[in-house]
């Protein structure tokens, strides 16, 4: 209990500052604008937002790219840019904790709220379809199949926020959405036929994937990139990499690698024989240069190498 209510207790200070910022602001026109204000709470969800939008929208991202999106907490300056929007988009599913009790504090009334997972068949850290009121698994948006419902629920918002412009939107939303269809073939197609059925990985963020095309994630750390493994736990995973004849652990590169780095050594030296540490992108934000399809993209060549 002593972790919630710690946890807890910055958010209660930020709504507490929140209703003084705002109840001492001084009485100034607001910059008026035609386009559509959408605050989306991460990379994912803000790209998405900027390709079906176009430039009939500005789009605000809450969460820094490349940040731990689990453990991140809103300013108060942030919650104001909440005020301010005409929608509102987050992830759901347990990402941003946080947002629940913002959108309590806050004046909603002309805006429009988008759980972008909402519709999404969610599943528990072990890739099972989560019926229980346990733990879900929130990284909908790495699988493009599960991204298509994400870009789907985006879709509607603006749609209904701007009908004007709806003939925009649907066309930019269709652009999306043929192009995530793709990828979820090719993944599928190129995924087909493995001499493996498992990948090792860091942060247990991938069982979308996993689900999706037919192999099993095992990981370090689980959902939340905060949790802190055993050496007993490392020790299991390098017995389970030996016994399914492992080549390959991913981790993201916005991530420390000093567990793959561990795991490498301590194979190599059991199995005399080079070990490979490779990419597997979570998302968070551009980086090497590749935006969120350029990562999605990467992500299948490199499984592809590691199940054959």
């Amino acid at each position: 209990m002593k972790r919630i209510y710690f946890a807890f207790v910055p958010l209660v200070i930020i709504l507490i500052g929140l209703g003084i910022y705002l109840a001492y602001q001084p009485d100034q026109p607001i910059q008026q604008s035609d386009k559509t204000l959408v605050v989306a709470s991460f990379y994912p969800l803000a790209f998405m937002t900027e390709s079906i939008g176009g430039d009939n929208v500005d789009v605000i991202c809450l969460i820094p790219y490349n940040s731990e999106a689990h453990s991140w907490q809103p300013s108060i300056s942030d919650i104001g840019s909440l005020e301010e929007a005409n929608i509102i988009i987050y992830n759901g599913a347990g990402l941003e904790p946080w947002m629940l009790d913002i959108l309590e504090a806050i004046n909603i009334n002309d805006k429009i709220i988008v759980e972008a997972s909402k519709n999404v068949t969610l599943i528990d850290s072990s890739g099972d379809p989560d019926i229980s009121p346990g733990q879900k698994d929130p990284h909908t948006w790495v699988s493009p199949f599960t991204a298509q419902k994400l870009a789907k629920a985006i879709f509607e918002a603006l749609n209904e926020s701007d009908p004007v412009n709806g003939g925009v939107y649907f066309e930019n939303y269709n652009k999306l959405k043929l192009r995530l269809q793709n990828l979820d073939s090719q993944y599928i197609n190129e995924l087909k036929v493995n001499t493996r059925s498992k990948i090792f990985v860091t942060h247990g963020a991938f069982g979308y994937l996993a689900t999706r095309y037919g192999f099993e994630q095992m990981s370090v750390i689980g959902l939340s990139a905060d949790e802190q493994p055993s050496t007993s736990t490392l020790s299991a995973l390098v017995e389970q990499m030996v016994d399914a004849n492992a080549t390959t652990i991913f981790v993201d590169p916005v991530y420390s690698s000093n567990y793959a780095m561990t795991l490498k050594v301590e194979l190599e030296h059991r199995l005399r024989r080079n070990f490979q540490v490779s990419h597997l992108y979570l998302m968070l934000g551009p980086v090497d240069d590749l935006d969120y399809f350029g990562q999605m993209e990467a992500n299948l060549q490199n499984l592809k190498s590691a199940l054959r």
